[in-house]
């Protein structure tokens, strides 16, 4: 009930007013038009990503993902610009399908953030076939971080993400022992929530780098998932 400057209206008053242009503007077709526009892309970036995950879960039934984030020492942090972590991003990649030494993975998906404090930092899900590589999530993260440390000169780091517990909550399965693998299922709606954060913020589009992608789509087989396979859209 206090009053703005002398004889002004109340401070009730100017936030309900607020409150009732914001209402006004958000039914306004034209904000519409933004929203759906704004949400397009993350939708259309969801299903390419579950296509990929489809693909590959059908060329390796026992197919897993490893998650890790990929990032820098505070202390170079900052002074790192796109174009030189776009190279270390590539680099990184690259060795997949040439150094036997990094397990021989079946596929991978990425994602680029940039925060004020930290600099660039990368979400990763590695994909292996279950039936090749077993999973030792303390030795991905060795060999992983040591690969990443090579090519940024040793200026990157790395860890493994602790998952939240909604997302397993979600997904209707209790929260994994330390030692075994997330489920698709809970890859999927990680992806997925990153990407739709996109929605709120996302990184400033450049022509010449992507902010998103996954390895090559593989080769299509007769094999199909059925049709409650956690890599479905629904």
């Amino acid at each position: 009930m206090s009053r703005i400057g002398t004889g002004g209206m109340f401070e009730g008053e100017l936030i309900n007013s607020f409150v009732t242009r914001l209402q006004e503007a958000t039914k306004r077709e034209s904000f519409k038009t933004k929203v759906a526009e704004r949400e397009r892309e993350p939708r259309n970036s969801i299903m390419k990503s579950i296509r990929y995950i489809d693909r590959l879960y059908a060329n390796h039934p026992s197919l897993y993902g490893v998650r890790m984030v990929f990032c820098y020492r505070n202390y170079y942090a900052n002074s790192i610009i796109l174009e030189e972590s776009a190279d270390h991003l590539v680099n990184f990649l690259e060795a997949f399908e040439t150094n036997p030494k990094l397990g021989s993975p079946v596929g991978w998906w990425w994602k680029r953030e940039f925060i004020t404090e930290v600099g660039y930092r990368y979400h990763l899900i590695i994909f292996f076939d279950g039936r090749k590589t077993a999973y030792k999530p303390k030795q991905f993260q060795d060999v992983y971080n040591r690969h990443w440390h090579s090519v940024t000169r040793n200026q990157g780091t790395s860890f493994i993400p602790p998952v939240p517990e909604m997302d397993y909550q979600l997904c209707g399965a209790g929260l994994p022992q330390q030692e075994y693998e997330e489920s698709l299922e809970s890859l999927l709606l990680s992806i997925q929530c990153m990407l739709f954060r996109d929605i709120f913020l996302r990184l400033e589009r450049r022509l010449k780098f992507d902010h998103f992608g996954m390895g090559k789509l593989p080769r299509s087989t007769s094999y199909k998932p059925p049709k409650n396979s956690v890599t479905q859209p629904r």
